[in-house]
């Protein structure tokens, strides 16, 4: 069995660390261990990785289902990929389930890779329509559970609109990266000229705000439960609807929702890496 970290294998020599990373290859049976701590964006891309890169006929997944992601993965999503994905929320059956595993893989790599092992994240705003038809398929695949299909369409705007996902929170405001809400003020005007915005928030604050500062109309989820995944799900795909798009700089939220459409969505990113603080010396500091 080969275990691997991220899409590498980690070495050490005469003292020395260093990665191998893996090739594309076929292996029957995979397991993958998702972070606890990651969230919905995070573990489909790692899912999506896994999927290009491996093709398994079977593949197991450990889901936490009690940290940032409250919710089971077969209660968010139903699937038709050719791999066959068998989910286990508890560490100890997963163990058992994979012992006879081709491949393991922790923490699979976030950003989508190419087979040419070439990241498309953060950049799928500029990336090619043929890149974009090609990597996009798998996604097709992944479609809300037959639950939520109902609130989905329930709470989708009429006529045109479009689609903003605000990543502020205070998970994100320790490492820098809360953006300005007067910019995403900016941009709706700019994509939406004061017409219809349907805002994905994680906190009421956002809309508060962002109502006083935009003179067009601004729709949430009727009733919304911000700690509820299947809320973010219902999220999820009305923002996939919208042929324009306004999401947060290094979210993976908002990107997930771009490849989930058939056709490429118009968007615009805000925010940068500019004020973002390294995690690694932040840690060192507080020591």
């Amino acid at each position: 069995m080969l275990y691997c970290k991220g899409l590498s294998r980690f070495h050490k020599f005469l003292g020395i660390k260093f990665r191998i990373k893996l090739r594309a290859k076929h292996y029957e049976k995979v397991g993958v261990i998702f972070d606890p701590k990651d969230g919905i964006g995070n573990r489909i891309f790692g899912l999506m990785n896994v999927l290009n890169y491996f093709t398994p006929d079977e593949l197991d997944i450990f889901w936490d289902d009690k940290n940032w992601v409250s919710a089971k993965f077969y209660e968010l999503f139903e699937t038709s990929f050719k791999t066959k994905i068998n989910e286990y929320n508890d560490k100890e059956k997963f163990d058992i389930a994979t012992k006879g595993n081709n491949l393991i893989i922790e923490k699979p790599d976030v950003c989508l890779k190419t087979l040419k092992r070439k990241s498309l994240g953060l950049k799928y705003d500029r990336i090619k329509k043929s890149i974009f038809l090609e990597y996009q398929k798998n996604f097709q695949y992944l479609k809300p559970k037959a639950g939520l299909i109902e609130k989905i369409n329930q709470n989708t705007p009429k006529g045109n609109f479009v689609a903003l996902q605000v990543r502020n929170a205070a998970d994100w405001e320790d490492f820098g990266r809360n953006e300005d809400l007067n910019l995403f003020v900016s941009q709706m005007e700019k994509a939406a000229e004061n017409g219809t915005v349907y805002l994905s928030a994680m906190d009421e604050k956002v809309g508060t705000f962002l109502r006083s500062n935009y003179k067009g109309q601004i729709l949430e989820l009727k009733n919304k439960n911000y700690k509820s995944m299947q809320d973010a799900i219902c999220d999820l795909y009305i923002m996939a609807k919208a042929n324009k798009a306004i999401y947060s700089f290094g979210s993976t939220f908002g990107e997930l929702a771009f490849w989930l459409r058939k056709d490429m969505q118009q968007v615009v990113i805000v925010g940068s890496q500019k004020k973002w603080i390294n995690k690694k010396k932040l840690k060192k500091n507080k020591e």
